[in-house]
């Protein structure tokens, strides 16, 4: 009974997260990340949080995907990608 209240509170903090998120442009992690925490527990926060950044920009890529300047992004991931070896 008390893991299901869990995921509850877990769904109302996300969809507020969430539509903060939306509005604002950043900070669902920041607001979801303790709640996170607190329910699973820091090494399974992390792998759940990034599963859920990946989702939330996925659909903001179907979402958008004639917007997207191609090129502009290819340049910004050929450079963050050289970066990231270094």
């Amino acid at each position: 009974r008390q893991v299901a209240v869990d995921y509850l509170f877990i769904l109302a903090v996300g969809l507020a997260a969430g539509t903060i998120s939306g509005i604002v442009g950043f900070g669902s992690s920041i607001m979801l990340m303790p709640v996170l925490v607190l329910a699973f527990g820091p090494l399974q926060a992390v792998p759940i949080m990034a599963i859920a950044a990946l989702m939330a920009n996925g659909s903001r890529i179907a979402a958008w995907w004639r917007e997207v300047d191609w090129r502009t992004c290819g340049a910004y991931a050929a450079t963050g990608a050289c970066a990231t070896f270094a």
